[in-house]
């Protein structure tokens, strides 16, 4: 390993491995050798050409640097030894030796953490920092304002604690059906139970807490003890006012967490329910209409009403839907009103989907490239996990709206050929999405994978198998499969 030189003898007597009496310009080992002495050997050596020695061709001397200009980012450096100038050429020109320094950077200590609070914020904070974050901070935007609140709430804190702990061992790939087993949950529920029976059901920490655990269970692999956290979520988002204005933590949880109250069919029907008020509906709209501040989103700027409006015909498709399925007979004309209705709101996201792909090739956050391993021929790379999750999910609520129209259409006849073209095409630019999806992380490959199942519908047998690899390449790394 190199290090700083320690000797300033020659380098011959370097070669020779011998003690250099550093006599120069010419040492005495050199002298008796009849050899020529290369002198010392230091750090950095400097050497006042004069004029006289431009005449001389044989003489290779470097060209002119270039100085380094005021105010540049450089360290100033510090001269620690040196020895006075001697002649050098039969005295044309002077050499000196000296040994310059780095200053000694004086590092910041780390802060101590002393309370649990500033473990658990630290723990946290580096799996964020560490960029792990693709997949499980889209699904939860409220984790970088949790440090900041830990030392308010011991519930909140135990709960974030069994998150990272989980979290951790998902990436560790550990076996999903121990994640949870652990004196962390145990923890995490005490905790909870406290926070309840000492009058604190309804404070933003504990609603925080409860969708931590809600998450731990649908993210790490228990989906099925999921449902008694969404329960409580409901319950509380139902009881308490609207969100604290400023209160980002409060903001973004009340916002992620809405469709659980306004949706009773996730949680089935409830004694309890109430319409949503004013502020709610506000709040929703709010947010809803706003575009992600990112800047990998702005190829989206300007379409999110298109998607919006298509998304919040969706339940009274499905009730229409029901419907028709309950008495196809005499729902001839609703069936027609509805797939006309269908066709409309496609046509209008397909071209919402060549505005964004258009916006996002010339910007750059999305990359179409060829690939001759892959049988569609090109595929997509995306800015972020973030960006290719919205990109996949306008592209299967397409699908969505195609795939009803289409079995609509065949309840009173044969299926529309141009329908079922249209949906191959889109399935193929969906496909082109797999490869991206095969390099992800665990989290994000088990977040995207169930918008991007459904389009293996219509891939053919050699297609299928193709696509069917490239996620089981993808699952050979997921933590959910126990060896």
């Amino acid at each position: 390993m190199t290090g700083v030189r320690r000797s300033q003898r020659c380098q011959n007597c370097r070669e020779r491995k011998i003690k250099c009496d550093q006599n120069w310009p010419r040492c005495g080992h050199c002298k008796r050798a009849n050899r020529s002495c290369s002198g010392p050997s230091p750090l950095t050596k400097f050497v006042d050409q004069s004029s006289d020695l431009q005449l001389q061709p044989d003489i290779n001397c470097k060209s002119q640097t270039t100085p380094i200009p005021p105010g540049s980012e450089t360290e100033a450096t510090i001269l620690v030894n040196h020895h006075p100038l001697r002649p050098f050429n039969d005295g044309s020109a002077s050499y000196g030796v000296f040994r310059l320094e780095a200053p000694c950077i004086v590092e910041v200590p780390r802060a101590r953490l002393t309370t649990s609070a500033d473990r658990v914020s630290a723990r946290l904070a580096g799996l964020l920092e560490r960029g792990f974050e693709a997949g499980v901070r889209i699904q939860m935007s409220y984790l970088p304002f949790l440090p900041q609140r830990l030392s308010r709430s011991a519930c909140l804190r135990d709960c974030t604690g069994l998150f990272c702990y989980a979290w951790n061992g998902y990436r560790r790939r550990e076996p999903v059906s121990k994640l949870l087993l652990t004196s962390h949950y145990n923890k995490a529920i005490r905790s909870l139970q406290h926070a309840i029976t000492g009058g604190q059901t309804y404070d933003v920490e504990t609603l925080c807490a409860i969708a931590l655990l809600e998450r731990a269970s649908s993210l790490f692999g228990q989906p099925q003890s999921a449902l008694a956290h969404r329960h409580a979520i409901r319950h509380v988002l139902q009881a308490k006012r609207g969100p604290t204005s400023g209160d980002e933590l409060d903001i973004t949880l009340t916002y992620e967490n809405q469709w659980l109250k306004a949706l009773p069919a996730v949680t089935g029907p409830s004694d309890n329910d109430v319409p949503l008020d004013p502020g709610w509906l506000e709040l929703i709209e709010k947010f809803q209409s706003e575009p992600p501040v990112a800047e990998e989103f702005s190829c989206f700027s300007g379409e999110f009403s298109f998607i919006k409006e298509a998304a919040g015909k969706m339940i009274p498709w499905i009730g229409d839907i029901g419907q028709i399925l309950g008495s196809p007979a005499t729902m001839k004309g609703l069936q027609e009103v509805l797939v006309q209705d269908l066709f409309h709101h496609e046509k209008v996201l397909e071209a919402v989907t060549v505005r964004v792909l258009d916006r996002g090739l010339v910007l750059g956050s999305i990359i179409e490239m060829p690939d001759l391993t892959f049988f569609a021929g090109r595929k997509y790379d995306f800015a972020s996990v973030a960006l290719a999750h919205y990109f996949a999910e306008l592209l299967a609520v397409r699908r969505g709206i195609l795939r009803i129209a289409n079995d609509l259409i065949a309840l009173y006849g044969p299926p529309d050929e141009s329908v079922l073209e249209s949906f191959r095409q889109m399935s193929i630019q969906q496909w082109m999405i797999f490869p991206y999806l095969s390099q992800m992380n665990a989290v994000s490959h088990h977040f995207l994978t169930p918008c991007m199942k459904p389009f293996l519908e219509v891939a053919s047998g050699l297609e299928n198998k193709f696509l069917v690899d490239l996620l089981s390449s993808a699952n050979r790394h997921h933590p959910t499969v126990e060896n």
